[in-house]
């Protein structure tokens, strides 16, 4: 995934961008209302320098929300475009909540006796030498380990 960085300069001049200005370039027609100018394609949304309101849905906001929400544009989109084309540093995000890649499971090479499973057994998990031979009676294999 893909995330264009801007400096918090460059949103500031793409949020002031004059809105009149900006519509007015794009051969939009606006009418005066006072001390607003009323866009003609959506007779609800009013502008005012670097600012819009919608009073048909009661939203509104600066430069860059009113390209993402009538021009449909991403946020780099639409602040790259106010910006005349100046663009952010883009890097690489990795996904941190990605799992690591696993590594295959392998077992170690086997070992002729059991003498550090009983070390372990005896020292660590403190099993008692006495249990540990009884559970060893019936397996030959273990038995001279233990011994």
């Amino acid at each position: 995934m893909e995330y264009v960085y801007f400096t918090d300069e460059q949103k500031q001049r793409a949020n002031s961008v004059d809105l009149v200005d900006l519509l007015q370039r794009q051969g939009e027609k606006l009418v005066r209302s006072g001390h607003e100018w009323r866009w003609k394609r959506y007779d609800s949304v009013t502008v005012r320098g670097n600012e819009w309101f919608r009073h048909s849905r009661k939203e509104g906001g600066h430069a860059i929300d009113f390209v993402q929400e009538f021009y449909d544009m991403s946020f780099p989109e639409a602040v790259q475009w106010l910006l005349g084309g100046e663009s952010g540093v883009e890097w690489n995000q990795t996904d941190k909540n990605a799992p690591a890649p696993k590594k295959e499971f392998a077992l170690p090479a086997q070992n002729p006796d059991m003498r550090r499973v009983f070390a372990y057994l005896i020292k660590q998990r403190f099993i008692d030498r006495e249990v540990l031979s009884q559970m060893t009676l019936g397996c030959s294999t273990l038995s001279p380990a233990f011994d």
